[in-house]
Order: C-alpha cells, then structure tokens, then sequence
C-alpha cells in the first residue's frame, strides 16, 4: 500500500508528468483462480447470502471458536484432488464493515 501522501507510480505519464516514472519497472501483477480457491469463495458467498441471509458478521461469529476474541477473521482451508493435480489453499478472510454496518 502507498502512504496518503505518494503519488501512484503507475500513474507516470511522460516527462512533464506530475508523477515522476519509477527507476526500476514496476512489478507486473497476474491473478489467477484455481479450483480450491473458488470453491472457497462459492462456500463464503452460498453460507454468507443464503443460509446467514447476508449477515456475514453472524457467519464469521458462527465459525469462530468458543475462545477467540477476534472474531471477525476466519481462516479456511481446502483441498481440491483432481486428474493430476492437488491443490492445498489455506486463507484468512476479515469482516469489511460498510458505512451502513459500522454505525449500527
């Protein structure tokens, strides 16, 4: 994450940019999905608006154990065997509370 204060170097647009043109390129960022992954976030989605009729903060507290006071981060973990591949994928999820959650 950038400070408040930097300017976004991927912004650069030339010499007379505002923006000074970083010295070294930027790394180039490439997101891929795989199996284990999506069937994480198909579980958060599916438990979270069906079955917790949207309230994640009651899904997130329901997953939690007994003796954790942070119960607004869960971890998850998955496996996906397939034809020739094994996928371990182990992901910790926060609770992002909107506008309309925080105050009430």
């Amino acid at each position: 994450g950038w400070h408040e204060g930097d300017l976004d170097p991927s912004k650069a647009k030339g010499l007379n940019s505002p923006v000074p043109a970083p010295r070294v390129p930027l790394p180039r960022i490439k997101v891929e999905w795989d199996e284990a992954t999506c069937g994480q976030l198909v579980y958060l989605y599916t438990e979270i608006r069906e079955n917790f009729a949207g309230h994640a903060q009651e899904f997130f507290d329901t997953l939690a154990r007994p003796d954790k006071a942070n119960r607004e981060h869960i971890t998850l973990a998955s496996i996906d065997i397939g034809g020739g591949t094994t996928d371990l994928v182990i992901t910790d999820y926060s609770l992002e509370r909107g506008a309309e959650q925080a105050s009430g």
